[in-house]
């Protein structure tokens, strides 16, 4: 079965992702599981972000306006490097 991952061209492959991340097992095997993994590093990293804003001083409604506007800069360039991927891969 191909590997659509992101990461799959270092060698990981979409079943690792689903086991690791808890994901539905449908989705091996699919170019989707890209989407599910942006979402999901996305809330990660907003949650990440908003504790170590928290921490620096900002005041919770700052730092989770913060952590949201980082979040989505970077997955911007993540979509960016993925829709290279997809085209070099050809799907």
């Amino acid at each position: 079965m191909k590997d659509y991952n992101l990461m799959s061209v270092h060698g990981l492959t979409d079943r690792e992702y689903i086991e690791e991340f808890n994901l539905d097992p449908e989705l091996e095997g699919k170019p989707e599981i890209n989407t599910v993994m942006l979402d999901l590093v996305e809330a990660m990293n907003v949650k990440g972000d908003k504790t170590a804003l928290i921490e620096s001083g900002m005041t919770s409604n700052q730092a989770d306006k913060e952590a949201v506007k980082n979040s989505r800069a970077r997955r911007k360039q993540a979509e960016v490097l993925l829709k290279q991927v997809q085209k070099e891969r050809g799907y």
